[in-house]
């Protein structure tokens, strides 16, 4: 169901056709072992993740896919302006202001002109989980970082003011095409959508 949300988002911009796709943060595959199954197969699809077993254990399990492995930080092994689509589901979400800076000038190195840029983030309806000091620093536009563990992990939890995210587009030559705020659903604090474009 992913993929197809995916999908769904990214067609509004740009036809899934003969277009490279790259999956930023792929894990295990999750979403682009579907991606072949969801859109026409003129499309070439690309993983990268800094997780060697996951890289590993992709490339030998899912076929008609490129996997490549990258470090926490960029660059990623792809030439400049070579994929027509990147996305990253919940990896911003780990990281630190140092590397949202690095991360996003690399993302748009690689994207091509008018290529299409799909991220999540933690914004306001996430802001709950922050002590009212860091609330007001969130509210300023400031990024929230809670670094208890090692960057990357997890549990190591960033939070994107709309403010500080849209600012980093601008800083980075990406147009916002769409921003849908993360809603509470079942409970739960969805993530923020953000579909970007290359100017």
């Amino acid at each position: 169901p992913t993929a197809e949300w995916l999908v769904n988002h990214i067609s509004e911009f740009k036809q899934f056709e003969n277009l490279s796709i790259l999956d930023w943060g792929c894990g295990t595959g999750r979403i682009i072992r579907h991606l072949p199954n969801v859109v026409d197969n003129s499309n070439s699809f690309f993983g990268t993740d800094y997780n060697q077993k996951y890289v590993k254990w992709c490339t030998e399990n899912l076929k008609g896919i490129q996997f490549k492995l990258n470090n926490l930080k960029p660059p990623l092994n792809f030439k400049k302006n070579s994929m027509d689509v990147i996305y990253g589901i919940s990896i911003f979400t780990h990281l630190s202001k140092e590397l949202h800076f690095e991360w996003m000038q690399e993302l748009s190195n690689v994207l091509k002109k008018d290529g299409v840029l799909f991220l999540t983030t933690h914004g306001n309806v996430h802001s709950s989980k922050l002590l009212p000091k860091e609330k007001e620093n969130f509210d300023k536009g400031n990024l929230v970082v809670h670094s208890y563990k090692k960057e990357g992990n997890r549990l190591y939890a960033s939070y994107q003011s709309p403010i500080f995210f849209k600012n980093l587009c601008t800083k980075n030559n990406l147009t916002i095409l769409k921003h849908i705020p993360g809603e509470i659903t079942n409970g739960k604090p969805q993530q923020d959508v953000w579909i970007l474009q290359k100017n």
